[in-house]
Order: C-alpha cells, then structure tokens, then sequence
C-alpha cells in the first residue's frame, strides 16, 4: 500500500499543478500539454512551497502543502476567465503509435521494476536526501552541511528530494521499489509534452509517431545509464516540454508560460538544468521579434531567474554554497582536448553502436530542412560546447569524470537534435528568423 501511496504522490502532480495552470489563465487546448504543463507546475510548486516553509523555520505538513493549490482552485472560481485558448487541431495518433507507445512504457516499467536501469546515485544522493527531509520535515540545512556529506553537493537543486519527501510524508515511508518506477512516469510526462505540443503543427498522426521515436530514444539511454529513480528522467520530461513550446507553440501565450514553467523545473531539477534554460532562453529571444522580446523575458525568462535566484539565495544564507559559490578556479585548458574528445566519444555510443544519434541523424536527412529546426539546434551545439567546457576546464585527468556523467549529460543534445528533426516535418509556415511574428499570447489578459 506504501509503494502504490508513493507513487499516488507522483502521479497527482499534475492534479497539484492544474489549479495554478488555470489561475494563470495559459491551459494549453491540447489536453496532453495541459497533463504535461500542470505536472511540471506542480513539481515547482511542492518544491517551492518546501522551500520556503524551510526558509521561515515552519515544519512541512501535508495541509500546509496542499493549501496553495487549494486557494488557487478557490481564487480561479473567482476571477474572470481569460480569453479561450484556441482550439487545438483535430488529429488523433494511429492505433498502432498507441500500441507502440504502450509497448516502449511497458519495457521501461519492467527494466525500471527490476533494478536493471537504476544505479547507486539513487541511494548514495537523491533517496537519501529526500528521505532525510520527510523525516526532520524540512530542508535539512545540519544534514547537508555536514563535512561527511559534502560529496553529496550540498547546494544540488532540490525539486526530487523535495518530491521524494512529499511522497514519503504521503506514504509513511521511503518506497525504494516504487521510486524506481518514477522513470516510466516521467518518460510518459515527456511523450504526453511533445505530442500535446506538436500535433497543431505535425497533425495527429505524424506527431504520434514521432512521440513513440523519442519515447523509445529516451526510455532506451535512460535504462542504459541506469537513471531508474535519479533526477534525469523529471529533467528529461521538462527540457522535451521547455523545447516543444519554443519549437512548436513559442508564438502563443500557453507555449511561452509553458516553456517558463518548464525551464523553472529544469533549474530546480539538476545544475546544467540552468545552462539549458539559459541557453533556450538565449535562443528564444534572438529569434524573437524585436516587440516580443520583453513579452518573452516576462513570461518564459522571469520564472527561472526566480527559481534560480531563491535556491542560490537559500543556499547562501544557510552556507551551505558548493557549486553555485562559483569558485572553482579551474581555467580551460586544450591539453586533454584528444583525450576529452575520445572518452565522451565512447560514452556517446551507450553501448549500442551508437544507435540513438544514428536514428537522429536518419530523421534529420530524412527531413526537409527548415527555420523551425534552427532553434533546437542551436540549444544542441550549445549544450554540447557547455559539455566540453566543463570536461577542457576541470583541474586534473578528466576520464573518471566523464565516464561517470558523459552518457548522462548527452542525452539533451540527443532530446534537442530529435526535436530539430520533428520540426522539420512541420506542415505549418515558419514563424521564426529576425522578423518573426509573435501574436499577442492568448490568455495573458494584455
């Protein structure tokens, strides 16, 4: 009953996030991006909630933490509605995308079930962490601080121990067997993203099979680097959300706060979570029309620099500053440049031949070439220039490094190439480039 409890608090996420969805007046028509969007509010809104009753010394309840949504659910009844949002295309995904989809979810579930895909970073670092939080019912500041857990990165963004502890408190205990089956959970979140997203520009059908490719690309290298139960499937989910609504909805008022909500995730999730919300957002604004620049920092720029800005500050305050004390001191350096390039090179392969970047590579080819892919590209190359900067800078012999997070760290170039060949495809005109057109986003109520 525990375990079933655990997951409970998983899987009503988006349940938890749908009344701040509406407050905002931003639900997206499609009901997939709306599953998508509401559980990544959710995930914000938990963690956001922790921190700040951890920040004024008030211990977590479960009241406490469901009183947010609860007043939102009041506060939408009574606010005038917002403009509709305009009604998604009609357009179903095939009988057999669905059969196949389900097939891809069923195998991940099975691999995550049976601990072949988790690894000891779920005990040693994220359980851990989260369980310790539902016991002493807040940020546990003497329990991070500790010397005998710095290599726990004491100031690692909290959004999964946070959920860990929310779904701990729900269920009474930590549920081991059932955190691994966050994976299949989250991957579903991803699928529901892309498709909700992109069916308005690639119809119904071509939009569902594209969505079983990224769900067996994703499902694929998440089980091969053992990710059951660690942060990189929710920041998996949220980067395939953040890119979906820069690539297929950044023109509409729902596709901009989607993407906001998204990037504020990815911050709070893991630390290159704040590199590729930096570099989405850097891709957002230069493609931008010159009038819509400022619509696009307020609404898809300000909600990370406030998640980023709360937990850097929450860190600092309680000295707890590790990786965000920027102190490194290590300098980029092309001595290890042959050896970088070799060590992520076999990480690239997963094992398989290098299989997953040899789909992607068939589906660009495949594809006519188009303005709409020059977004997820460009966040792509720049991520993967980010990935050998912090390989060239580190301060000594980076091979363990890079085995340990190289296959891990590529599957966001991987995400982002997938979503520039699903934008190829687009049946609708582009709307990118320096003259692009953004209309005024629906239900902003501006």
């Amino acid at each position: 009953m525990s375990s079933f409890l655990f997951l409970a608090a998983f899987a009503a996420l988006p349940f938890i996030g749908f009344p701040f969805l509406r407050v905002s007046r931003t639900v997206p028509p499609s009901r997939a991006a709306c599953v998508a969007t509401s559980a990544a509010w959710g995930g914000v809104a938990i963690c956001a909630e922790m921190l700040l009753l951890t920040f004024l010394r008030v211990r977590w309840t479960l009241p406490l933490l469901l009183a947010a949504p609860a007043v939102c659910v009041a506060v939408g009844r009574r606010r005038r509605a917002g403009p509709p949002a305009p009604k998604a295309e009609n357009g179903a995904p095939s009988l057999f995308a669905c059969c196949a989809a389900a097939l891809v979810l069923v195998a991940v579930t099975y691999a995550a079930g049976t601990a072949r895909a988790t690894s000891a970073d779920l005990m040693l670092f994220w359980a851990s962490k989260g369980q310790k939080f539902a016991q002493a019912r807040a940020i546990d500041i003497a329990f991070l601080g500790a010397p005998e857990h710095r290599l726990m990165h004491t100031d690692y963004p909290p959004l999964l121990p946070c959920l860990y502890a929310f779904a701990t408190m729900i269920a009474g205990r930590f549920a081991w067997g059932a955190s691994l089956l966050t994976l299949p959970i989250f991957l579903g979140i991803a699928g529901l993203a892309f498709f909700g997203l992109a069916r308005s520009s690639l119809g119904g059908r071509v939009a569902g099979e594209l969505t079983v490719v990224l769900l067996a690309l994703c499902g694929f290298v998440l089980v091969v680097t053992g990710c059951a139960g660690n942060a990189d499937p929710p920041l998996v989910a949220f980067e395939v959300l953040a890119l979906s609504a820069l690539v297929f909805a950044r023109d509409r008022g729902y596709g901009l706060a989607a993407m906001g909500i998204a990037l504020s995730a990815a911050v709070l999730t893991k630390v290159e979570g704040t590199v590729f919300a930096a570099l989405v957002l850097g891709v957002a604004l230069v493609l931008a029309g010159r009038g819509a620049r400022r619509r696009v920092l307020r609404t898809a720029g300000v909600p990370p620099a406030l998640a980023l800005l709360a937990w850097v500050v929450f860190t600092r305050a309680h000295g707890l500053a590790d990786v965000y004390g920027f102190q490194s001191g290590s300098r980029l350096s092309f001595a290890h440049l042959p050896l970088v390039l070799k060590e992520t090179g076999r990480s690239a392969a997963y094992g398989a031949w290098y299989a997953p970047w040899i789909a992607v590579a068939a589906l660009l080819i495949g594809c006519r070439s188009g303005a709409r892919s020059l977004a997820p590209l460009a966040v792509g190359f720049g991520f993967t220039g980010f990935i050998l900067y912090l390989y060239l800078s580190a301060a000594a012999d980076p091979t363990l490094f890079i085995v340990w997070s190289a296959s891990r760290l590529l599957v966001t170039p991987l995400i982002c190439f997938f979503v520039a060949a699903a934008a190829s495809t687009s049946r609708a005109s582009p709307t990118m480039g320096g003259g692009a057109s953004f209309r005024k986003p629906e239900g902003l109520g501006t």
